[in-house]
């Protein structure tokens, strides 16, 4: 193919696809905007209805599923609690890939939307998610449950198991008898171990207090 910009190095194609890049950017720039409006009235939420005391860590952009997707707000308490920040400025379209992957982690899951988007996002996310409506108020935003979250029915052992980092893992594996496990052993080999050693319930208080307890995270969770 010749190309489109001589001086540049690019040919058409390139050059196309670096303006849905930059379109791309441009359009997201607003949800996040309108994302960081909503934040500190969820954060505030939160506290209110989980509390600060007794080891209670509030976690932004978990990551799941290996990173595929990251929830707006974790909170670790007694159990594992997540928050899904949908604001009208918002697309849905990765909605039901989010959903799947923190329906396979999560004890519970909350969905904080707008009303733009309640009635579609209803209709893709599970009956057991709860649902908090974001309301513009002076200054900011406030936060309305319109449906309340039942517990997660079926949560993945593996995909639990793979929250934790390769030498949590080991540690767990260990603590729990396993033998024949080294460093040279892979994660996802790893992770199955852990999650057919352990039953469930045994595994997620393990996954946890090992997270409650983690130092050196991506970034440093926020104090609850």
């Amino acid at each position: 193919m010749s190309k489109f910009s001589p001086e540049a190095g690019l040919d058409l194609a390139e050059l196309l696809d670096c303006y849905r890049t930059a379109e791309r950017g441009t359009r997201e720039r607003p949800a996040r905007r309108r994302d960081a409006m909503i934040r500190p009235a969820l954060r505030d939420f939160v506290r209110r209805k989980h509390g600060t005391r007794g080891g209670v860590r509030l976690v932004e952009e978990f990551a799941v599923g290996r990173g595929s997707v990251r929830i707006d707000l974790a909170v670790l308490n007694g159990r594992m609690h997540g928050y899904e920040i949908k604001s009208a400025a918002d697309r849905l379209d990765r909605l039901g890939q989010q959903a799947e992957g923190y329906s396979a982690v999560f004890d519970t899951v909350t969905l904080v939307t707008e009303q733009r988007h309640l009635a579609q996002a209803l209709a893709v996310i599970p009956d057991w998610w709860g649902v908090v409506l974001a309301e513009p108020a002076a200054g900011g935003f406030r936060l309305r449950s319109v449906r309340p979250g039942g517990c997660n029915p079926e949560i993945d052992p593996t995909r639990l198991a793979e929250l934790l980092w390769k030498s949590e893992t080991l540690a767990l594996l260990r603590s729990a008898g396993a033998k024949n496990i080294s460093e040279r052993h892979g994660r996802p080999e790893l992770w199955a171990r852990l999650a057919q050693l352990l039953s469930l319930s045994r595994l997620r208080h393990a996954v946890l207090v090992t997270l409650r307890q983690r130092q050196g995270w991506r970034a440093d969770p926020t104090p609850a």
